[in-house]
C-alpha cells in the first residue's frame, strides 16, 4: 500500500513548538487597519494553552471592535 499526502499537507512530521526560553516576540500586521501590532511571548503562551493553532489576525483595538460587533463569531 503506498500512502499520497493530501494536497497542502506537508509530508514532514509537524515541528516541535518552541519552549518559552526559545519564543521571540513577533511584530504582524493588523488585517483590519493595516498597523503593526506585537505578538508578546506571554500572548503566544496564551494562545499555545488555549489550543488556538495561528497568530492573531488582529491588533487588540480591533479585536474588540470585531467582537462588539459580531457578538455571534466564534473566538
Amino acid at each position: 500500500m503506498t500512502i499520497v499526502p493530501l494536497p497542502g499537507n506537508s509530508s514532514s512530521p509537524p515541528q516541535p513548538q518552541p519552549s518559552s526560553d526559545d519564543r521571540k516576540p513577533q511584530f504582524l500586521i493588523c488585517v483590519d487597519c493595516g498597523q503593526e501590532f506585537a505578538f508578546t511571548v506571554a500572548a503566544q503562551e496564551y494562545f499555545e494553552e488555549s489550543g488556538f493553532h495561528h497568530s492573531p489576525k488582529r491588533c487588540k483595538t480591533c479585536h474588540v471592535k470585531f467582537k462588539r460587533e459580531h457578538p455571534q463569531a466564534a473566538h
